[in-house]
This record gives structure tokens, C-alpha cells and sequence, in this order.
């Protein structure tokens, strides 16, 4: 589904202090999850980025030389096990397979964290619903929001799965704002490019004061759980594992 996405400045503050890990090394499992991991380590935490392309590793690697990168699929982690404060996922409870929960228990040591994180779009405010209205009468998935599930995970090795919301507000020009409506819209061709242009213009010119910019709202979801080796098998919470680094 296409959604005007958030940008990455004005995190929660309130946000980052509940989900900071109380250790380290702090895991990221992919890229997308790197900037989060890297906000909760605060410096103070040794941080490892895996994911399955190395080319993105490479671009995050020269934009953060400190990190370490590593290509590994989430399911087969190559870690020595408990060796981790924190592993930290851009993603929902819904998402995670059985598998790829198992292998981070396996990469938590004792106490260590689970932390899951968010970030949608919150068009319970009026003028993001006529932002939304104008959108859909030429493309009807435009700005369609992703299903937040509220189940939690049903892991025996995170039987426990603490959930906060917090509020980010993202300030967007007039020209930012077009910008992002014109790409939303694009493939629909330049009759309907040229209709968003002119009503999102409209529309924020109906409701912005000069100077000031619109803040477009999001809601980041959190959740964090305390790992329990009690149902890990012995053999895997100590057998030995390679570790490819990039």
C-alpha cells in the first residue's frame, strides 16, 4: 500500500527512553531498524546491523563507520548465543515468525530485550482525512494505512509484551507536502498529478498560517519483552556460530 511515510527527525523523546535497552550490544535486524538501534544505544552500546543485502550494508556502513555489519537472514542468526543486550526490529508482534523469534532468544542473554517499533500515519485529524479524500479520487490506495494488529505474540520465549503509543508530529511546507501528493499519484498520469497539485495547494493554503509549516501526525507503537531461555534447548544457547562481517 502507498502512505506518505515520516520522516526520521522529532522522534518521541518520551518513546526513545522506554524503548532504550538496559545493556548492550544493541542487534538491528535489517537496515530499516538501524537508525532506531542507533538512537537507543545512545553511544554507550556496541551496535550490529544485519540484513541480506550487502549492498545496503556497504551504504550503512560508510554513513555510520562505528556500526558493525553483518549479512545473515533473522532466522539463522550467526552470533555466539546470549551475547546480546538488546534486539531491536522495525516491525509488528504480528509479523515475526516462530523461527525468527527462537533465533533471537538465542541471541538475548539473560534479561535481555525485544524491541519492536512502528511508526503509521494517524488520520484521525480532519485535515489529514481531506488530504486523504483529495488523494483517493485518483488513486484509491493512496495514503492507505498499514493494519497495526493488536495481538501479541504468542512466543514462549516472550511470553510477556509490553505495548506503548506515542505521538510524532512531522512539519511539512507547502512544497514538501505537493512534492510528496505528486508521487503518491504519479503513475496515474499528468490530468491527475495536475488535480493534486492544485486542491493539496488549496488545501494547504486554507489552513496554514504564512511561514508556518502544517505538522502531518504519526503514532509510533512500541513493544518490548524480557527474553525467557526456559524453553530454549541447552544445545543451541551454547553451541559454537560463524560470524561473517562486512
Amino acid at each position: 500500500m502507498r502512505h506518505m511515510g515520516a520522516t526520521k527527525n522529532t522522534f518521541p523523546a518520551a518513546a526513545t527512553a522506554w524503548l532504550t535497552p538496559d545493556s548492550g550490544p544493541v542487534l538491528a535486524i535489517g537496515v530499516s531498524s538501524a537508525a532506531q538501534a542507533r538512537r537507543i544505544a545512545k553511544g554507550r552500546y556496541e551496535q550490529f546491523i544485519t540484513d541480506t543485502a550487502p549492498k545496503a550494508l556497504r551504504a550503512l556502513k560508510i554513513r555510520w563507520p562505528d556500526v558493525k555489519t553483518v549479512a545473515a537472514e533473522s532466522e539463522h542468526l550467526p552470533f555466539r548465543p546470549q551475547g546480546f543486550g538488546a534486539v531491536v526490529v522495525d516491525s509488528l508482534p504480528s509479523e515475526l515468525s516462530g523461527e525468527q523469534l527462537a533465533s533471537f532468544a538465542k541471541a538475548l542473554r539473560p534479561g535481555g530485550k525485544l524491541i519492536l517499533q512502528r511508526i503509521v500515519r494517524d488520520d484521525t485529524v480532519p485535515w489529514v482525512k481531506r488530504l486523504a479524500a483529495i488523494l483517493r479520487q485518483v488513486e484509491p490506495e493512496a495514503m492507505a494505512t498499514s493494519d497495526v494488529s493488536s495481538d501479541l505474540v504468542e512466543s514462549e520465549h516472550f511470553p510477556i509484551l509490553e505495548h506503548r503509543d506515542f505521538r510524532l508530529w512531522i512539519p511539512v511546507q507547502r512544497d514538501g507536502l505537493l512534492a510528496q501528493a505528486r508521487a503518491l499519484v504519479e503513475d496515474a498520469g499528468d490530468s491527475a498529478v495536475e488535480f493534486v497539485t492544485q486542491n493539496v495547494g488549496e488545501l494547504y493554503d486554507s489552513l496554514a498560517r504564512r511561514g508556518d509549516p502544517l505538522l502531518l501526525p504519526y503514532a509510533v507503537h512500541g513493544w518490548r519483552a524480557i527474553v525467557d531461555h526456559t524453553r530454549v534447548r541447552a544445545d543451541l544457547l551454547f553451541e559454537d556460530s560463524i560470524r561473517i562481517t562486512i
